[in-house]
C-alpha cells in the first residue's frame, strides 16, 4: 500500500476525506491478523454482534465487493479499526483562548 497518508485515513472534518474502500478496509483487518488478532478478536474489539455465532460476519461484510468501491463500513468503526491497528491515533486538540460552542 502507498506509504503516504491516504485520504480515508483524514479526520471527517477535513476537505480532502474521502469514505474507505474495500480494499482499504481489508489491507487494515489483514494488518490486525498480522500484529496477532484473530478476526473474532477484531470484531469483539469493535463490538459487533450478530444473530448468527459468526461474529466475523459484518468484518467480510465491509470488504466485499469490487476492492475499490466504498465500503459500507460505518465511519465510527473505521476509525476505531485504524486506531487499533495503529495506521492511526486520535488527539483531542485545545482551543484557542475565547472558543465557545456555537
Amino acid at each position: 500500500m502507498n506509504p503516504t497518508r491516504l485520504d480515508s485515513y483524514r479526520n471527517i472534518d477535513d476537505p480532502n476525506y474521502r469514505e474507505p474502500t474495500n480494499a482499504e478496509v481489508s489491507e487494515v483487518i489483514e494488518t490486525m491478523i498480522f500484529i496477532g488478532h484473530c478476526k473474532t478478536d477484531i470484531a469483539r474489539m469493535l463490538g459487533l454482534k450478530t444473530a448468527s455465532k459468526d461474529k466475523t460476519k459484518v468484518l467480510r461484510k465491509w470488504c466485499d465487493g469490487e476492492p475499490n468501491d466504498v465500503s459500507s463500513i460505518p465511519h465510527s468503526s473505521w476509525v476505531h479499526l485504524l486506531v487499533l491497528s495503529g495506521k492511526t491515533c486520535l488527539y483531542n486538540v485545545v482551543p484557542d483562548e475565547g472558543w465557545t460552542r456555537g
